[in-house]
């Protein structure tokens, strides 16, 4: 998640939407006042400088604790210093900060969210699921079943595999809408995202638009989505994205 004062946009990061590429083009840009939470461990080996707010952030009685716990733990720096201003921004965003729903930005900063424009990306939750499957389950020796990774992830079958695939919320929906509708600014797409991207910077009059970067590659093959859902799957798949497919049309097929 961002937010930007001097550009005046925020950025809600749905998961598994091209969000580390998004922040990694956009954490450049940012001023010593911006808010960056998340993807410290992608950006800082770039040689970006965090924005001075999120390093005072880390010497809170909170991130300096985080930090800490952290190093104990034989964690790198940069890692350690991403933990610590997630926690310092737990209280204010929720659980999971740097996934943080545009109603709880909106709350917890309602004069920026007037002001600003805000944006997130979606992405086919039948394409976005099966990029999860192989997120989540890349560090396994044996890979589970799709359908049974899909029902653990889903709660429709809490059992062991669901803490083992324990990870950021896989309905991205409720993270950019209120009462059934989406509150950001501006939603692009996915399989858009050349065009949309930099016509969004261009309305806040970034240009021209940072170059995407592409992370996160080899985790999944190149095999298309539609053959990992069998019948009642797809049936699972409606039930609990249901909104999302409806509203941009997106199908299987």
């Amino acid at each position: 998640m961002i937010i930007s004062h001097k550009h005046k946009f925020i950025f809600i990061h749905c998961p598994k939407t091209a969000g580390s590429s998004i922040t990694s083009a956009l954490a450049p840009l940012l001023g010593v006042r911006d808010i960056q939470i998340g993807h410290f461990p992608e950006t800082i080996p770039l040689g970006i400088v965090p924005p001075l707010a999120m390093i005072a952030r880390s010497f809170t009685f909170t991130g300096a604790k985080t930090i800490a716990g952290n190093i104990r733990a034989g964690k790198p720096m940069n890692k350690a210093f991403d933990a610590a201003v997630k926690a310092s921004y737990r209280k204010a965003l929720g659980p999971v900060p740097a996934h943080a729903s545009a109603v709880n930005v909106r709350r917890a900063f309602p004069k920026s969210w007037e002001e600003y424009s805000s944006f997130c990306v979606v992405r086919n939750p039948y394409d976005r699921v099966v990029s999860d499957y192989f997120y989540r389950t890349n560090k396994m020796s044996t890979r589970p079943e799709f359908s049974n990774y899909l029902r653990a992830v889903l709660g429709d079958e809490r059992n062991e595999l669901s803490s083992r695939l324990y990870g950021n919320p896989i309905k991205t929906w409720p993270l950019y809408t209120a009462d059934s509708r989406p509150i950001v600014s501006r939603v692009l797409r996915y399989e858009n995202l050349e065009d949309d991207f930099p016509r969004f910077m261009a309305s806040i009059n970034v240009q021209p638009a940072p170059q995407l970067p592409r992370l996160k590659q080899g985790i999944r093959n190149e095999a298309g989505f539609r053959q990992f859902f069998q019948s009642q799957d797809v049936d699972l798949m409606k039930r609990h994205f249901g909104e999302e497919l409806d509203h941009y049309g997106y199908t299987i097929s």
